[in-house]
């Protein structure tokens, strides 16, 4: 029987799922891209969000809304209309929150926004941050970790 031949995201996977450490090897994204740089500074402690700065991004909005979501959307590109159909809205743009990087997009609204949508309580990010627009990666996943620690536990 003929057997597949594992591609290197497979090889890394595998590598890294048998390993006790951590394993930082290149994955070259198909743009020729790596983002070892961006694994070792995470993995040495540098530059990234650590938990009790998370936390206090956290804490600061919640200081600020009475509503606590169990939701939370990443609206992609013509999804940004969707936080605008919230009730009870406080949106937050990302410039007004501290530690928070800010949307380079066209289009991109670049806010928080917290509500109800059908009664069901919520928070919706209008403009994402992603790595080509000169963002690490740790920076691009921060939101999701802001949205686990106000109560998020449902994403889209």
């Amino acid at each position: 029987a003929e057997t597949m031949k594992e591609t290197p995201i497979q090889e890394q996977t595998a590598v890294i799922a048998n390993s006790q450490k951590p394993v930082l090897t290149p994955l070259h994204l198909d743009f020729g891209t790596t983002i070892a740089a961006d694994l070792a500074s995470v993995s040495n402690h540098e530059n990234f969000y650590t938990y009790e700065l998370v936390e206090s991004i956290a804490k600061f909005l919640l200081e600020r809304v009475s509503v606590r979501p169990t939701i939370g959307i990443i609206c992609g590109s013509g999804m940004g209309p969707l936080a605008d159909m919230l009730s009870d809205k406080v949106a937050f743009p990302y410039e007004t929150i501290p530690h928070f990087p800010t949307s380079t997009v066209p289009g991109h609204a670049g806010r928080l926004v917290f509500g109800k949508l059908n009664g069901v309580p919520l928070m919706c990010m209008q403009g994402r941050f992603h790595y080509y627009e000169g963002y690490p990666l740790w920076k691009c996943s921060m939101p999701v970790r802001v949205m686990k620690l106000v109560g998020v536990t449902h994403l889209i």
